[in-house]
């Protein structure tokens, strides 16, 4: 075997990969803000998604292709187990997107960054069909939070109102709480319990909240 005598310096390499972000960002808007930030000195800044272009090439694609799936999902999908727990009917002919939202403990995990994809979809090039996804599924969570917060303020009435979906076997215990999965899979983060992490949904738990 030969042997490699010539390291890869980091620095050639560093400045390689500036020249290779450069080529690819066509335009960066001028009105980046100066601002670093509270004792920030560092010339690297963020930026946000309108303030730089995309040229022709692979990022561009892979972007393209992105977008066309967020576009073409069905984001009703995401709100299946959300409805569930606040006790709220789901249409018909609609399934969970599987995976880890499949009920299990990571449930609600990939409608976080489904959120996060469609607005970044739309704060790159403004297309109003993202924001339009993104507001309904803000809507129908904050929904499904109200929903639950309105059952813990509920008296010993089982029935639920306005909702022919059955109630949720577990009892809300704090106001605003939201999720895809009961309250109980988060305190059990805390004392007394201390689960560990698993896949038992009766006393495990998996990514704090």
């Amino acid at each position: 075997m030969a042997r490699i005598n010539n390291l890869v310096n980091p620095r050639r390499v560093l400045t390689t990969l500036g020249i290779a972000v450069a080529a690819i960002a066509t335009t960066v808007s001028a009105d980046v803000a100066e601002d670093h930030g509270p004792g920030g000195t560092a010339p690297v800044r963020p930026f946000r998604l309108d303030q730089v272009q995309l040229g022709t090439g692979l990022l561009q694609e892979k972007r393209d292709r992105i977008k066309e799936f967020v576009q073409a999902y069905d984001e009703r999908r995401f709100l299946i187990l959300f409805n569930n727990q606040a006790g709220r009917p789901n249409p018909d002919g609609i399934e969970v997107p599987g995976g880890w939202e499949d009920g299990g403990l990571l449930s609600g995990h990939w409608t976080g960054h489904y959120l996060t994809a469609l607005s970044q979809a739309y704060a790159d090039q403004g297309e109003d069909v993202f924001k339009t996804k993104l507001d309904w599924m803000v809507k129908e969570i904050a929904a499904c939070q109200d929903a639950i917060t309105a059952r813990m303020h509920q008296s010993n009435n089982t029935e639920q109102t306005n909702t022919t979906a059955p109630a949720p076997d577990w009892i809300p215990t704090h106001p605003g709480y939201v999720g895809a999965l009961p309250e109980d899979t988060v305190l059990r983060l805390g004392p007394p319990r201390w689960a560990v992490y698993g896949s038992d949904l009766s006393k495990n738990t998996w990514a704090p909240w």
